[in-house]
């Protein structure tokens, strides 16, 4: 806990026997809702040339997630971090796994003014 608010650092490993990710959940003073980052492996290193999908550019350590669309209020204060945040980490890490392999990213999201396919976990329910 600092003055800028809480950091909880873990590991993530989305599939049994693979890569594991160390993470970061911010819950920031001042800001409507939490940063997940990853601060290990280095996600750019690990895409090599390529641009990394769906990430916010960010001023702290590791790669900012974007792991579900602010315009689309899919995230509150009331939802549980494990069951939005730590979910969504984890099923953006497997799609990105993929995209390393097939360079297809298939986990949809937001492009601009367009809304693609993919929602996270809580907003199914």
């Amino acid at each position: 806990f600092t003055r800028a608010g809480l950091n909880f650092d873990f590991t993530l490993q989305p599939a049994l026997g693979g890569r594991r990710y160390g993470c970061r959940l911010q819950l920031r003073r001042g800001h409507h809702w939490p940063r997940f980052s990853v601060l290990t492996p280095d996600l750019h290193a690990l895409a090599g040339q390529r641009t990394l999908p769906h990430i916010y550019r960010s001023d702290g350590p590791g790669v900012a997630l974007c792991l579900w669309c602010p315009k689309l209020g899919e995230w509150s204060e009331q939802l549980k971090l494990g069951e939005t945040y730590i979910a969504w980490a984890i099923e953006w890490l497997t799609y990105f796994e993929d995209w390393l392999f097939s360079d297809q990213w298939m986990g949809g999201g937001h492009h601009g003014d367009e809304i693609v396919g993919w929602k996270p976990v809580c907003a199914e329910s």
